[in-house]
């Protein structure tokens, strides 16, 4: 792992890269806030000619990185992490990157705002047709999001252990989440964050399939659910550390208090103020 402080124009006689053609793992968070080229399209250019073999690369919140920068990405065929939160990336170089970067195991798209209308099914749909080895996916308030593309996603990451969909309020969570938990067993973290519609349904097929392997679920704002699904939840999940059940108004006090005691395992439970 090369340490961004490490990375800098000033190396290598302007080739800042060129020391680090055997890393795997670059985090760039700092590299291009440290250079005054405008869409640092020549930096992502020396980083995937001299990196060829990087399989991690953070480049979370360089917003000065351009779409086009960003695309230079389909280059490293090897690459296993990619985190473009908060940057500027355009679902048109996601749908690139998608079939360039079949091994693809983890992505983070959250906040990413150039993505909008209804390019975010498009992004999830190209993820889950050419990432077979998809294991995370954060897609955090992607607000056009679907149902249909989680059903590709399920359909073809069978390996997924992370998903965060929270804000997405678009997505039907009783058309997509017992498929998605029925298609990926090993299925650790799930926030649902906000959506807003999960039902007993869903957390039921949670129970059922995901009961050996769920460590965090999150439903803040859900007001389908009810105490019964909750209990048949924590008393099957037996390697479940956090429940989030904020906001959700149907849960009282004493509801939650009945979830402790019918808990397979010491979970931490947030409701309202109180965990």
């Amino acid at each position: 792992y090369c340490p961004a402080s490490v990375i800098s124009p000033a190396h290598s006689h302007g080739h800042p890269f060129r020391f680090a053609t055997e890393c795997d793992c670059v985090c760039a968070s700092s590299v291009f806030y440290r250079t005054d080229v405008s869409g640092y399209g020549p930096q992502m250019e020396a980083l995937v000619q001299l990196c060829p073999n990087l399989r991690d690369i953070d480049l979370q919140s360089c917003r000065h990185i351009t779409d086009v920068g960003i695309a230079r990405v389909v280059a490293l065929t090897k690459l296993q992490r990619l985190n473009l939160y908060n940057t500027r990336v355009t679902a048109a170089t996601m749908q690139r990157i998608a079939p360039a970067c079949p091994m693809l195991q983890f992505v983070d798209l959250g906040h990413c705002k150039e993505i909008g209308g209804d390019d975010w099914d498009a992004v999830v749909v190209a993820l889950g047709q050419n990432c077979p080895q998809l294991k995370g996916l954060d897609v955090w308030r992607a607000r056009t999001l679907t149902h249909d593309a989680i059903t590709v996603l399920a359909n073809g990451c069978p390996l997924l252990s992370s998903l965060d969909i929270g804000w997405c309020r678009a997505v039907e969570c009783g058309e997509c989440i017992p498929m998605l938990a029925e298609k990926c067993p090993n299925l650790r973290k799930l926030f649902l964050t906000a959506v807003r519609n999960v039902t007993d349904e869903c957390l039921d097929a949670l129970s059922t399939h995901c009961a050996a392997t769920l460590e965090q679920l999150d439903v803040l704002g859900s007001n389908h659910i009810s105490r019964g699904a909750l209990e048949t939840l924590v008393s099957s999940c037996t390697s479940l550390q956090l429940l989030d059940i904020a906001f959700c108004h149907d849960i009282d006090a004493d509801d939650v208090a009945a979830l402790h005691r019918a808990a397979a395992t010491d979970v931490a439970i947030k409701h309202g103020s109180t965990t």
